[in-house]
């Protein structure tokens, strides 16, 4: 479905979900709830809730999805309605909540270990039972503003924002109960607070604090004791209204620098020390939503108009590669099954893209040298079987006497990330090794990185421009050439 504006989708099992805002001008009923097939696009449902409150009900809004249920609102605008449960597998309705909801758009419900809904409104924190709605406590508070009310959930222990003398505090509360047990000391003045609370999977508590004000803006980690916060370290944050945060598979902790055009740091879960910074992320408006796969690649959207994109790095924010979506807004990224990555835009721009995986050589030939041992699996493989190469004759000093053309065939046209990943030692010092790619459009070998020899096993990864040069048009063929030469 074509939309004005991108919101954030959710994806469960072979299903993508999303609320599309096809008229920003009708409020009731501009905007509809959608369901995808995840694997072919085609649309499978979609829905508009009763509007209970026909004064101040807002648009359509997917909160979250679990076990099945998609749970919807048209609570928005600092006005309350009613929580739906849909089924997941044709939208019908499973059930209304007993009491009213009040999240804003950015928002989404969290879950208890047993799938029951922790929603965390302007002005209460609620439990909901996930089997009929019904509500199990309420405890009140006042979060710092709207877009910071949301809950993490860690064990049996909610994470909140409340709104302070000092400054936001975190409160824990008993999931069982609804009990306070403890809070934070406020983390700076003020009470604009437009983003919420993370947690790590070894329960380290992430506090994002953000309104615009190097005096107040820190994401700052803390360990629950059982019995208190104990602040670890905290980091000087960028300003990034409604943005995500992220922990990698290697505990190692994402958030955003304060730079000119923006980036992201790679932070240390120990320390809280900067191990990794990425290239910077231009953006007319800087709210990013961030997603890490299972083997740690980084996927950010940076929520610009004019200047939308999405960026994939690796896990040491290296850029791996980038796309423009214009009106990325709070679009995506969306992780789901097989690795598949959904990005939402305006029109009918909803993008899934999914990793072929590595391609491996189908065919080599020693362009230069002597054949010394070792054959084509040798090359598939990071391991001790080695296809070794001796120098040979060269008419010329300036021609390296080694050089070795590896083929194989794109599994796309048009990749949108092209890499050459070579694994190679020398045996002796003072060779420099050169990683290069054939142009299809010159018929010659463009190079693409030059470094020392090492006597050490030496894995690079070089990045091949994806303008259609180096793949063959039909046939989809790639060569590669790795070479060494005297320093």
């Amino acid at each position: 479905m074509s939309a004005v504006v991108a919101q954030q989708g959710a994806i469960e099992g072979n299903r993508f979900f999303v609320a599309r805002m096809f008229d920003i001008g009708d409020v009731q009923q501009g905007t509809l709830i959608l369901a995808y097939d995840l694997a072919t696009g085609a649309e499978i449902w979609r829905k508009s809730l009763p509007v209970e409150f026909p004064a101040t009900d807002w648009r359509n809004m997917m909160t979250g999805v679990r076990n099945g249920v998609v749970y919807a609102t048209r609570a928005g605008n600092t006005n309350s309605s009613y929580l739906y449960a849909l089924d997941a597998s044709n939208g019908n309705t499973v059930w209304r909540s007993q009491n009213t909801v009040d999240q804003s758009t950015t928002e989404s419900v969290t879950f208890t270990g047993s799938g029951d809904l922790v929603i965390g409104n302007f002005g209460n924190v609620r439990l909901v039972r996930a089997l009929d709605g019904t509500t199990v406590w309420t405890r009140n508070r006042s979060a710092p503003s709207s877009d910071g009310s949301s809950v993490a959930v860690f064990g049996n222990h909610g994470y909140t924002w409340e709104a302070g003398s000092s400054g936001p505090t975190v409160d824990v509360i008993d999931l069982t109960t609804g009990t306070l047990l403890y809070k934070s000391a406020g983390i700076g003045g003020g009470f604009v607070q437009q983003l919420g609370l993370m947690v790590g999977p070894d329960g380290t508590v992430y506090a994002p604090r953000t309104q615009n004000n190097t005096l107040t803006d820190f994401f700052v980690a803390y360990t629950d004791t059982g019995s208190g916060l104990v602040e670890k370290w905290r980091y000087p944050m960028g300003y990034c209204p409604f943005a995500s945060h992220a922990v990698g598979p290697d505990g190692s902790v994402y958030t955003y620098a304060r730079t000119t055009p923006p980036t992201v740091v790679r932070l240390d879960p120990v320390s809280g020390a900067v191990i990794d910074n990425s290239p910077p992320l231009p953006s007319d408006f800087f709210q990013p939503r961030i997603a890490i796969d299972a083997a740690g690649k980084v996927f950010l959207t940076n929520g610009g108009f004019s200047q939308g994109a999405l960026f994939a790095m690796n896990a040491n924010l290296t850029h791996r590669w980038s796309v423009n979506i214009p009106n990325v807004n709070l679009g995506g990224p969306v992780l789901g099954a097989a690795g598949t990555l959904i990005v939402c835009g305006t029109g009918s721009n909803i993008r899934a893209y999914r990793d072929p995986g590595d391609t491996l050589p189908n065919d080599y030939t020693i362009f230069r040298g002597l054949y010394e041992s070792g054959n084509l699996q040798s090359l598939w493989n990071s391991e001790d079987d080695r296809l070794v190469v001796k120098n040979g004759f060269v008419a010329n000093v300036n021609e390296p006497p080694i050089a070795i053309n590896v083929f194989g065939v794109a599994p796309l046209q048009t990749p949108a990330n092209y890499q050459i990943r070579a694994e190679a030692r020398v045996s002796t010092v003072g060779l420099t090794q050169e990683i290069l790619a054939f142009n299809w459009n010159t018929q010659s070998f463009d190079l693409l990185d030059s470094r020392s020899g090492s006597l050490a096993d030496q894995t690079v990864t070089a990045n091949v421009p994806t303008n259609g040069n180096y793949v063959q048009a039909g046939t989809r063929l790639i060569r590669a050439r790795i070479q060494y030469r005297r320093t």
